[in-house]
């Protein structure tokens, strides 16, 4: 059932405290075309207080705002909460849109988030947007802080979600970034706004379930205000350690990463030695995920396998994450691991039909055109000696085959430099004209 909200003694101007915030997603929404913004709204509290704050600032500013909830059928109510947002979105004059999404087997919290974020992404590049709005806010950065710690996260995940990001969808959300205005503001805050504004709000039975790790974290804060406030300090912390990194690795030159038209990735080790090693690690964590068309940030696990390439000699092999790595003289090369994606081949084939995109890493100009095996399989190349040995070895059982007039576009490099933009924009906190 929505929640009921009081009658509050004083409204907070919260919409004047984030003028600059809400400013800036308006500046990021000309930034396509024909642009606008595509707000997540699941009707929980934190989502209809951005909505309503956003609906004002795109009035203003002549920007069209379009309203998006994905019913993911997790629970019975989930319709009547889609429902139940369209009708506030109807009379606010905010054009709404329900997306639903039901799960092939059993679902957790985790797959349907990525699923959100997919439909999400999808949805705005249907309509030409290229920033999609999300109401985290100040307490969900201390919950997601305390549940990296729990699983090992290095100092600069304990930092939460970014204002600006690109979106973690790939390749659905290619080209579109993230923000979130409302990171400085607590759920009370916007509480406080929306009962001033008489609007009620959905209380997710989730949010209080005491078997959910992340609910039990949520009252430890509640109850505990020395831990939230350690958390806290630990937590500025790590964000100062991960924008310096970004603004970093966002004025690197040019050559410290090299990519050529198989979407190899080359890490130039003099440049490496002039970056602090937390920044190296970010820098290969950025490689791995585009070398390789992953949509996820690389594990842990795999920042061993830097540490071990960095001080091997040249022509050491190692794989992880999904790459093939070799120490050369000079670099480390970066490539997709053939037996990776040999395992998850028909997948990757169904992906590219729903998308477009080839293994996350190649752009198919005709969807019609849907690669089914590689250059090389089994030892065996399928293409005549001359053409093939313009291919890089290592290379060959990760290229798609296609008809010779068919096309494709590599997004690796693209894809590379729009996340160290976006994430040296964001720590450099500038303001986008």
């Amino acid at each position: 059932e929505p929640g009921k909200c009081g009658a509050p003694a004083v409204a907070l101007q919260l919409g004047e405290r984030l003028r600059q915030s809400l400013d800036t997603t308006v500046r990021l929404s000309r930034r396509s075309e024909p642009g606008g913004i595509v707000c997540g709204v699941s009707g929980g509290s934190d989502s209809l207080a951005l909505l309503l704050l956003l609906k004002e600032t795109a009035d203003a500013a002549g920007v069209r705002l379009h309203a998006v909830t994905v019913d993911h059928g997790l629970r019975p109510e989930s319709r009547a909460e889609a429902e139940f947002v369209a009708d506030i979105c109807a009379r606010h004059d905010i054009p709404h849109t329900i997306l639903s999404w039901r799960p092939k087997s059993k679902a957790n919290s985790e797959m349907a988030r990525l699923a959100r974020h997919r439909l999400l992404a999808t949805h705005a590049r249907e309509l030409g947007i290229g920033v999609i709005a999300l109401g985290h806010t100040a307490d969900d950065q201390r919950e997601t802080c305390l549940m990296r710690m729990r699983a090992g996260s290095h100092l600069p995940g304990l930092a939460g979600a970014r204002t600006l990001d690109v979106s973690p969808a790939w390749p659905e959300g290619r080209c579109l970034v993230i923000h979130r205005p409302l990171l400085s503001q607590t759920r009370k805050e916007l509480r406080t706004f929306l009962t001033s504004h008489h609007q009620q709000w959905i209380e997710d039975p989730s949010n209080s379930d005491p078997s959910s790790i992340r609910v039990r974290l949520r009252n430890l804060l509640m109850t505990r205000p020395s831990i939230a406030a350690t958390v806290d300090r630990l937590r500025n912390a790590a964000s100062l350690i991960r924008d310096r990194t970004d603004a970093l690795l966002f004025d690197l030159p040019p050559d410290a990463v090299a990519w050529d038209a198989f979407n190899t990735a080359r890490m130039n080790l003099a440049t490496l030695e002039t970056i602090p090693r937390v920044a190296q690690w970010a820098l290969f964590d950025s490689v791995i995920q585009c070398a390789t068309g992953r949509a996820q940030p690389t594990p842990g696990r795999a920042l061993d396998v830097f540490e071990t390439l960095v001080t091997s000699p040249p022509g050491t092999r190692l794989t992880g994450a999904g790459a093939l790595l070799e120490r050369e003289h000079s670099s480390i090369a970066v490539y997709r691991d053939a037996g990776a994606l040999k395992s998850t081949l028909s997948q990757t084939v169904d992906r590219a039909r729903e998308t477009g995109i080839w293994d996350g890493r190649y752009a198919l100009q005709d969807p019609a055109d849907i690669p089914t095996t590689t250059l090389q399989r089994n030892g065996h190349p399928q293409l005549p000696k001359g053409q093939i040995k313009s291919v890089p070895p290592l290379a060959r059982e990760t290229l798609p085959f296609l008809p010779e007039e068919a096309a494709l576009t590599t997004l690796g490099e693209q894809r590379f430099r729009k996340l160290l933009e976006t994430r040296g924009m964001n720590a450099a906190g500038v303001s986008i004209s």
